[in-house]
């Protein structure tokens, strides 16, 4: 799998490795729906460990790549496959690849840091794309597929969040309401009832382009959520 997905990342434009990687997780989810319960914990061992590896590769090569290509230069179609490729990787893993991983992380700190990070990210390039606010085809590719990795990828609350508060461990926020969706709201709800000291046209565009995404994140999140995420 992780092979499967550095081909991915040196031949972005070519669409046989994404078919390749495809038809592995593909197959990896049907054999996860047939497995027998005796095999269950052999299985989720397996995902564990490609869902992982998989996550640790795109994650050393996303931020590698994040500043590397511009939207107004000349060669931006060149490079923009490459910037994102790492994100694409991502965003076709399979959802019960990243359940298996919301599970891990309760024991696993390299998980729970990595997932972060990720949530980081995406909520860092999602601010900073609002602020720019640019029309152009690409820049709305760009922050729907980061709005959609952003649903796909995080849970929608924080699992360790109660453990991080009893020990009073600061950590920045993982859970896809808290890195992406609550100030954004909030910011919202402030505009809408008049309590905002952000006036500026430039402000409250920037709050609904972040209020936006945040909408589209939790859209894509909620019909494959699982009945006890709350």
């Amino acid at each position: 799998l992780v092979a499967s997905a550095k081909v991915m990342k040196e031949m972005p434009s070519s669409s046989t490795p994404l078919a390749l990687y495809s038809s592995l997780v593909e197959t990896d989810d049907i054999a996860t729906m047939g497995e027998l319960h005796t095999k269950a914990h052999d299985t989720d061992r397996r995902i564990s460990i490609a869902a992982s590896s998989v996550l640790k590769f795109a994650s050393n090569h996303v931020r590698l790549h994040c500043n590397n290509y511009c939207h107004h230069h000349e060669s931006v179609g060149r490079h923009i496959f490459e910037a994102l490729s790492p994100l694409l990787i991502l965003r076709r893993m399979p959802r019960s690849y990243y359940f298996q991983l919301h599970r891990d992380m309760v024991y696993d700190t390299e998980v729970e840091m990595m997932l972060r990070n990720l949530a980081h990210f995406l909520a860092e390039k999602l601010k900073n794309l609002a602020i720019r606010n640019e029309l152009s085809h690409i820049a709305k590719e760009e922050k729907k597929l980061l709005a959609e990795l952003a649903g796909h990828c995080l849970p929608l609350t924080d699992p360790s969040s109660k453990q991080d508060k009893m020990e009073g461990t600061p950590t920045q926020p993982l859970s896809l309401f808290e890195a992406i969706c609550k100030d954004a709201f909030e910011d919202t709800l402030k505009l809408l009832f008049g309590r905002s000291d952000e006036k500026s046209c430039s402000i409250t565009a920037r709050i609904v382009v972040e209020a936006k995404a945040a909408l589209y994140s939790i859209c894509h999140h909620v019909p494959l959520a699982h009945d006890d995420e709350a």
